[in-house]
C-alpha cells in the first residue's frame, strides 16, 4: 500500500493548497503547493478556515471537492482527515485519502460557475465520498439543524430537496420540527397551556362529582377548612362512594378559571417570543440525501436535468405549466366578468444581466434566486398559481383584489430588503388590467 501511494504522487504530484498555514510549518510531503486561483487535489487547514462562516474560498474556488485536511484539534464543517499535529504520519495518511478521492474525481466533470453549481458540489460530495448527506442538530441556529457537509451554503436544504426532486438523491426521513409562526425559527418550547386563554399558568385538580345533585367541580371548589360542602346545594360530603366520587382530574386555569379536561399545547418561541397554537403549527421536515444513478451521471456530466428555479418552483402545490397558467387566468378573468370576483397578478422578475453577475458572480445570483423560490413557497395557497416565462415568475390569485395582494408585496419586498445588499435585485409588480392580458397571450402563446 505504501509503495502504491509513493508511485502514485512521484508520477503525479498532489496539487496543495494551503489555508492558515505556511509550508514551512510543515514536513516535506513531496507535493506542489500551489495559491487559491489554481485547481489542487487536497487543502490542509486550520479550522478556523473550515469553519462554515469562512467556507466561501472553498465553494467558491477552483476546487470546491477537494479533499479537506484540518490540523488541529476540532475538525471543522467539511474535514475528510483530522491530523492532530502536522507531523509526516498524520498528513500523510489524510493524503492517502485526497489521492484515492483524486482517481475518483477524474471520471467527474468541473464544477461550473453557474446555478447548478451547489447542486452539483452537494452530488459531488456524495460521489467522492461514497456518503450520505445528513442532518445534525445546532442549537445556535434559529433553524437548529443544518447540513455541516454543505455548510456555506445558504439554503442548504432547499438545494437538497431541490435536488431530490429531479431524481438525483434519495431522501430518507430523519427529524421534524415544528416552527414558529411569526419568525418561521425552530427554536421553540412545547408546553401545555389553557385551551381557552392560552395561559401556562395552569394546574391539575381532583374532580369531585356529588351525587345527589350532580354538580361536578375541582375539589378545591368543594372544601370549607377541612370539610367538603357541595357548592351548589350546600350539602356535606361525609362518605366517598356513597355521597360523592372522584371520576378523574381537570385542567384548571389560575388566570383565567376555566376548567377543561384536557390543556392544548402551544409553542413559546425563544427567539421572538411569539406563541403558536399547536393545532396551526406548521413543520419542517429534514432528511438524509443518498445518491442515486442520475445524480452520478449529472456529476460526471457537470450539469443539472434542468435548472433548479423551475424545478424547485415546479415542486410546489401551486405550481402551474405555462398552459395551464394561461387556463388560470382565463378562469379568473371570466369569473372577474360575469360575477366581479377579484383576481390578481403578480410578476417577480430577477435580474439576468452583466452587473448583477460582476457584482455578485454565478454563486450570489444561484443565493438570490434560491431565496426568493423559498419565499415563494412559503407566501402561496394551494389555489394559487405560480409559473415561470424565462426569468420572470408568475404569481395568479384568485379571489385577491390588488389592493389585498398589495399586504402580500410588502411583505416580500420587506424580506428581500432585508436579506439581499440590493433589493432592487428582484422587482415586483402587481399588474393593471392591460398587464394581465398580456401575460395571458404570453402565457398561450408558449
Amino acid at each position: 500500500m505504501a509503495s502504491q501511494f509513493r508511485e502514485k504522487i512521484d508520477s503525479k504530484p498532489l496539487k496543495v493548497l494551503l489555508r492558515g498555514l505556511d509550508s514551512e510549518d510543515l514536513p516535506d510531503l513531496s507535493c506542489r503547493y500551489v495559491s487559491e486561483t489554481e485547481p489542487y487535489d487536497a487543502v490542509i487547514a486550520t479550522p478556523e478556515e473550515t469553519s462554515s462562516e469562512n467556507l466561501e474560498w472553498l465553494t467558491g474556488g477552483p476546487s470546491p471537492l477537494s479533499t479537506v485536511i484540518v490540523v488541529g484539534s476540532n475538525a471543522g464543517v467539511r474535514a475528510d482527515y483530522v491530523a492532530e499535529s502536522p507531523n509526516v504520519e498524520n498528513l500523510t495518511a489524510g493524503l492517502r485519502i485526497a489521492v484515492d478521492q483524486r482517481e475518483l474525481l477524474e471520471s467527474v466533470s468541473d464544477i461550473p460557475f453557474n446555478q447548478d453549481r451547489e447542486g452539483l458540489i452537494a452530488l459531488g460530495l456524495m460521489f467522492s465520498r461514497d456518503t450520505s448527506i445528513e442532518p445534525v442538530i445546532d442549537a445556535e441556529k434559529s433553524w437548529v439543524m443544518e447540513y455541516p457537509m454543505l455548510g456555506s451554503f445558504m439554503l442548504p436544504r432547499q438545494i437538497l430537496e431541490s435536488i431530490a426532486d429531479m431524481g438525483l438523491c434519495r431522501r430518507t426521513f430523519s427529524e421534524r420540527l415544528y416552527i414558529c409562526g411569526e419568525c418561521r425559527g425552530a427554536r421553540i418550547l412545547a408546553r401545555e397551556v389553557c385551551a381557552n386563554c392560552k395561559s401556562a399558568n395552569i394546574n391539575t385538580r381532583e374532580l369531585v362529582n356529588h351525587y345527589r345533585c350532580g354538580h361536578q367541580a375541582p375539589r378545591t371548589d368543594f372544601l370549607q377548612g377541612e370539610l367538603l360542602v357541595c357548592p351548589k346545594c350546600n350539602s356535606h360530603l361525609r362518605h366517598f362512594g356513597v355521597d360523592y366520587d372522584t371520576p378523574g382530574q381537570v385542567i384548571v386555569c389560575k388566570l383565567c378559571g376555566s376548567h377543561e379536561n384536557e390543556p392544548a399545547v402551544a409553542f413559546l418561541c425563544i427567539d421572538c417570543q411569539h406563541q403558536t397554537d399547536g393545532e396551526s403549527a406548521g413543520w419542517v421536515d429534514y432528511f438524509s440525501y443518498t445518491l442515486t444513478g442520475a445524480g452520478e451521471a449529472a456529476v460526471r456530466k457537470g450539469s443539472l436535468p434542468g435548472t433548479q428555479l423551475e424545478s424547485a418552483l415546479s415542486g410546489l402545490e401551486a405550481w402551474r405549466s405555462p398552459r395551464d397558467m394561461a387556463l388560470l387566468i382565463n378562469f379568473c378573468r371570466n369569473i372577474y366578468e360575469r360575477y366581479e370576483r377579484p383576481y390578481s397578478l403578480l410578476t417577480i422578475e430577477l435580474r439576468d444581466d452583466g452587473d448583477i453577475f460582476d457584482r455578485l458572480g454565478a454563486q450570489g445570483v444561484a443565493k438570490v434566486h434560491r431565496l426568493v423560490v423559498d419565499t415563494v413557497a412559503n407566501s402561496v395557497r394551494e389555489t394559487d398559481g405560480v409559473s415561470l416565462f424565462d426569468r420572470k415568475i408568475i404569481l395568479c390569485l384568485p379571489e385577491t383584489s390588488p389592493e389585498q395582494s398589495e399586504y402580500l408585496v410588502k411583505r416580500l419586498r420587506s424580506i428581500f430588503h432585508e436579506q439581499l445588499k440590493e433589493p432592487g435585485d428582484v422587482e415586483i409588480d402587481i399588474l393593471d388590467e392591460e398587464g394581465r392580458f398580456e401575460i395571458l397571450k404570453e402565457a398561450k402563446s408558449r
